[in-house]
C-alpha cells in the first residue's frame, strides 16, 4: 500500500492592526506590547495582531 501525502500551498493574507494590551488578571495588572521592529529577539519581540479581516484563498472572513 502507498501513501500520498498531498501539500497545498496556501496564502493568508490578514488585516487588522499591530495592538497593546492592558488590563488586571487575578488581582493583579498585566501589560502586553507589540514589538514595532522586524530585528528584535527574545522577550518583547512578539507582535499582537487586532485580526479584522482573514483572506484565505477567494473567500474573504471579517
Amino acid at each position: 500500500m502507498k501513501i500520498f501525502l498531498i501539500i497545498l500551498l496556501v496564502i493568508v493574507v490578514l488585516e487588522g492592526f499591530l495592538v497593546n494590551i492592558s488590563g488586571k488578571y487575578n488581582d493583579g495588572n498585566i501589560s502586553w506590547r507589540s514589538s514595532k521592529t522586524r530585528t528584535d529577539t527574545g522577550d518583547g519581540s512578539c507582535e499582537i495582531m487586532y485580526v479584522k479581516s482573514v483572506k484565505l484563498d477567494t473567500n474573504i472572513y471579517r
